[in-house]
């Protein structure tokens, strides 16, 4: 049961996390930008997800919030400022940062090409089997100054180059999360 609440709660946060990428339905050759999430396991106790929306449809609720304060202040409450954060990873003349291998099991945060990447490979698999990918154009929008608020469609077109674009993707004990966006 808690695996269950887990991966539905995964789910649920993937979709609210991806809400800041919507983006207008139509793009500029007559199709459609796509978030999808995937939530399969076995056993008749875990339920499959699937969700495939248009990010124009996450792009009408996100319109009715206030986004000129998101993002404004981004300092933590020691003072760490995000913002000077982000560029100086961007920039470092380093693609990995973080490396931790013990026994069988792995984790490394790193740079590949325009993402920022975490992947974590447990015993018993040959590949990661949880990997987080952020594109580079989305943390430079979020950081980036925007007066009047954000534009989501500038976001997404910055990513347009990359798609399909997966965001997340877990496996663990059979059951799988995937979230990621694709141009229909």
């Amino acid at each position: 049961m808690r695996t269950l609440s887990l991966r539905s709660a995964l789910a649920v946060l993937s979709i609210v996390a991806c809400a800041p990428l919507a983006t207008p339905a139509a793009a500029s050759d007559d199709s459609t930008i796509m978030l999808r999430v995937e939530v399969n396991g076995t056993g008749a106790e875990n339920a499959k997800v699937k969700v495939s929306l248009p990010l124009s449809l996450i792009e009408v609720v996100v319109e009715s919030v206030d986004t000129s304060h998101v993002m404004r202040d981004l300092k933590t409450e020691k003072g760490i400022d995000i913002k000077k954060l982000w560029r100086d990873l961007k920039n470092a003349n380093v693609d990995e940062f973080i490396t931790v291998e013990k026994d069988s099991e792995k984790v490394k945060v790193y740079k590949e090409r325009d993402t920022f990447r975490v992947s974590i490979q447990e015993d018993g698999n040959d590949s990661p089997n949880i990997e987080v990918r952020i594109p580079f154009s989305i943390m430079d929008y979020l950081t980036e100054s925007h007066d009047d608020g954000f534009k989501l469609s500038e976001m997404v077109a910055g990513l347009k180059t990359q798609f399909p674009l997966t965001i997340v993707e877990a496996r663990h004990d059979g059951q799988n999360v995937k979230v990621w966006l694709e141009q229909r």
